[in-house]
């Protein structure tokens, strides 16, 4: 899971806000900006393919889904709850649960998809480093490899999976002056 808090460093336009209003109010007005910014973000990035030009598996509409925000007296917090998705954003290792190798799909029709899924699926044994294998069918046309076995994968971080922080506090101040400041002036 990953959290994001909205804390009071107020701009001086924001400190008379803050004075007359209850910071929970407050804070909640700020988290739901940056969560309405965080999903719009999320499904921006879900309509880019993926690198390959496979299949996509919604990685990102179900993280946008999974993005909620909620205050309380002291800050405003935005959690994306998708398995997965701080993997992408800090990167690092992944190993194999529960198994012997991750499977890594070698073509299209293996993507977004369990090698349990398919039939006839023989082994391979290559023992080259992090190569433990393959896994493939064979064909009239000979043998497909469908998944190459490897101990472990290091995945790099992303921060882009995430607006910057500028664009949280941005979308924070202007949600605040948009929804709290006309409440204030009357």
């Amino acid at each position: 899971m990953i959290r994001v808090s909205i804390i009071d460093r107020a701009t001086p336009a924001l400190r008379q806000i803050l004075a007359r209003a209850r910071p929970e109010q407050v804070h909640k007005v700020a988290a739901f900006g940056v969560r309405n910014l965080v999903r719009d973000h999320l499904a921006a990035l879900n309509q880019k393919p993926n690198k390959r030009g496979w299949k996509k598996t919604q990685f990102y509409a179900q993280a946008r889904r999974a993005v909620t925000a909620r205050a309380s007296t002291s800050a405003g917090i935005v959690e994306i709850s998708k398995e997965g998705f701080a993997q992408r954003l800090y990167g690092g290792p992944i190993r194999p649960v529960n198994t012997r190798a991750l499977t890594i799909p070698a073509l299209a029709i293996a993507y977004g998809r369990r090698a349990r899924e398919f039939t006839n699926l023989q082994f391979r044994p290559i023992n080259r480093g992090n190569l433990v294998g393959l896994l493939y069918r064979k064909t009239d046309q000979g043998p497909v490899t469908l998944y190459w076995l490897v101990k472990r994968v290091m995945q790099q971080p992303d921060p882009t999976v995430l607006p910057t922080n500028d664009e949280m506090a941005t979308a924070a101040v202007k949600a605040v002056e948009d929804n709290l400041a006309p409440l204030l002036d009357r």
